[in-house]
């Protein structure tokens, strides 16, 4: 039983460090991550959440370190999600990077940059090509903007 509650003392340690390390690195947004956080839980109309990861640049074909912020919502508080995404950029002086647009049945992919800054954007929302076969009505959508500072770029 010792051993046991040894292991698991340790277990707790280690997952209590890895959370606080976690919440020290979440706090320590860019004030600039952080206003964009806000601003897109308003327009979004939900909950966004902000973590660090890997992302790969498909432009590039670079990994870079990144703030994700994530959210996802009800398409009948915002039943447009893909047009309020870009006027979400589009009024608060970002500009559009042609180069990542893409479009598909259901998603929108786009970036924004803003002086060194450079936001790549996913929407999706609950659909697919045979919607109407099934009678499917949309209800949900989804998105993910990965965000850097493009002169600070980690591989």
């Amino acid at each position: 039983m010792g051993k046991v509650l040894n292991v698991i003392m340790l277990l707790l340690a280690v997952l209590s460090g890895h959370l606080a390390s976690l919440a020290e690195e979440i706090r320590e947004l860019p004030t600039w991550v952080k206003d964009l956080q806000s601003i897109s839980a308003q327009t979004m109309q939900t909950e966004v959440k902000a973590s660090y990861t890997n992302s790969r640049d498909y432009i590039d074909n670079k990994e870079y370190k990144v703030v994700r912020l994530k959210g996802e919502g009800s398409l009948k508080k915002l039943p447009d999600p893909f047009e309020a995404m870009e006027r979400l950029f589009i009024t608060n002086g970002w500009r559009k990077d042609f180069r990542y647009e893409a479009d598909s049945h259901g998603s929108k992919g786009m970036a924004y940059g803003k002086g060194q800054c450079i936001c790549i954007i996913s929407v999706s929302i609950d659909s697919s090509c045979d919607d109407r076969d099934r009678g499917h009505i949309p209800s949900k959508f989804w998105f993910e903007i990965d965000c850097r500072e493009t002169n600070v770029g980690q591989q």
